[in-house]
């Protein structure tokens, strides 16, 4: 139960984070105030109120934005990505797809580039051979140890189903302009 606690203030923090970081897409109101609206419940009362009331409580104090990205993001836990095919460009190209389409939906704003940028052999910035692919966006480095950005590529990676292909991210630190690599990599199984 401490546990589920300790998550939940995670989410809320999360949350708050992502109202003040990117608030004029979310409304005109100062977050802080987003989560002071006239409701039935206090602070006092959250450990005792029962879930309709939380319900009701949060469906007041969420914008539809943040409503619609929190189900998006939760709906890459559930998605499954099935794909058969053996071709790494082809495989590259759906994993591309699937990021941009988060993207495009306003999901993944951190992220800074507007599409996934495909890699293959012959790249001028990774060196990859024929069974290699890179799909690869950037984000502030200070965004590097975001939970909800880990998150959603945890998820991401997990919701893929081709047995031909390792597929893993990670995150690297450029040395100039302040930004990240997320890197999503992608390697043919022999």
């Amino acid at each position: 139960m401490e546990i589920l606690k300790k998550e939940v203030e995670e989410i809320e923090k999360d949350i708050l984070h992502r109202l003040k970081t990117y608030q004029d897409r979310y409304s005109q109101v100062d977050p802080v105030d987003a989560f002071k609206p006239d409701i039935s419940v206090t602070a006092n009362d959250i450990d005792e109120a029962d879930d309709t009331t939380i319900d009701n409580s949060l469906l007041k104090i969420l914008s539809p934005t943040v409503k619609r990205d929190l189900l998006r993001l939760h709906s890459i836990k559930t998605a499954r990505y099935k794909s058969n095919t053996d071709d790494i460009k082809e495989y590259a190209s759906q994993i591309k797809s699937i990021l941009d389409s988060y993207k495009a939906h306003g999901t993944t704003h951190i992220f800074e580039d507007d599409c996934w940028i495909l890699h293959y052999k012959g790249s001028k910035r990774y060196k990859l051979s024929e069974n290699e692919a890179i799909v690869e966006n950037t984000i502030s480095q200070i965004h590097m140890g975001n939970r909800v950005v880990h998150k959603f590529l945890s998820d991401l990676i997990e919701s893929l189903d081709n047995k031909n292909f390792k597929t893993q991210y990670k995150l690297i630190h450029s040395a100039t302009n302040g930004l990240a690599f997320v890197v999503v990599s992608i390697v043919a199984i022999s």
